[in-house]
């Protein structure tokens, strides 16, 4: 199934979107309960969990289609639907019962339903991060937007420092454009560069010591570094951290 037709065929469900990751950084894990059960939890609401994969360049690699009982949860490993990675996974839990019908005199629903669920990034040695679903697929562009963040020294403790560039929108005309301008604490600009543009329901792991040379530089003379993007069809990037033990953290910045 594609996006146009799950469009088509659900209107009303959005698509919540990850980020895989590469597989040289770590495999990625897909975790989901129905949670319907604890909605309405004397009727039975089992639904298809139905996931898309995206590469980095925006175009539909893989598709992936499981039923989940009342109240079960299933753990998917991406690479066993059939994407390694790295780039966006589109995921829908579509009732196979009546929702409309179940909520009445319980809950309002919104005009739009979403889909809950958990990404684990895991890697050989047994390090492992997670974090929930991020921002649904968008039909249409994105005005220009900012988003700011500070990256720490950490005592030398972080060897590299990245920003996950997603654009979960699914618009021929809603290619990702950022800049990215890097700060001292009081506010002097250090150095400013543009993002290569990301496709539309594409993605990009960049590192800063990669875009800026000087980078390193800048956290060892100031402790901190502000970093501010900001461009069309934006949303918020994820930030990237790798340790200099192995570990990684990835994670939303609000």
């Amino acid at each position: 199934m594609t996006l146009d037709e799950l469009f088509t065929k659900y209107p009303s469900h959005a698509l919540s979107t990850q980020y895989c990751t590469p597989p040289a950084l770590a495999a990625s894990r897909i975790c989901f309960h129905n949670f319907y059960q604890q909605i309405f939890p004397d009727l039975q609401t089992p639904v298809c969990l139905l996931l898309l994969f995206f590469n980095e360049e925006g175009r539909q690699v893989a598709a992936f289609e499981k039923y989940v009982e009342t109240a079960d949860s299933v753990q998917i490993e991406v690479a066993d639907a059939g994407y390694w990675g790295p780039g966006l996974v589109a995921v829908v839990a579509v009732p196979d019962f009546d929702l409309v019908r179940y909520s009445e005199g319980r809950i309002k629903l919104k005009k739009m339903v979403g889909t809950g669920f958990y990404i684990v990034w895991h890697d050989k040695v047994g390090h492992v991060d997670t974090m929930h679903e991020w921002m649904p697929v968008e039909r249409g562009c994105l005005p220009e937007r900012t988003h700011y963040m500070v990256f720490d020294q950490a005592m030398g403790a972080i060897a590299r420092h990245g920003l996950v560039f997603v654009n979960p929108i699914a618009h021929k005309h809603g290619t990702l454009q950022a800049n990215i301008t890097c700060y001292t604490p009081d506010r002097k600009t250090l150095g400013k560069t543009s993002l290569d543009p990301v496709s539309p329901m594409g993605s990009r792991l960049v590192f800063l010591n990669d875009l800026f040379a000087e980078f390193e530089g800048w956290l060892s003379r100031h402790q901190h570094v502000g970093v501010k993007v900001s461009g069309c069809n934006l949303v918020e990037p994820l930030t990237v951290e790798l340790h200099r033990s192995g570990d990684f953290h990835i994670h939303h910045i609000n």
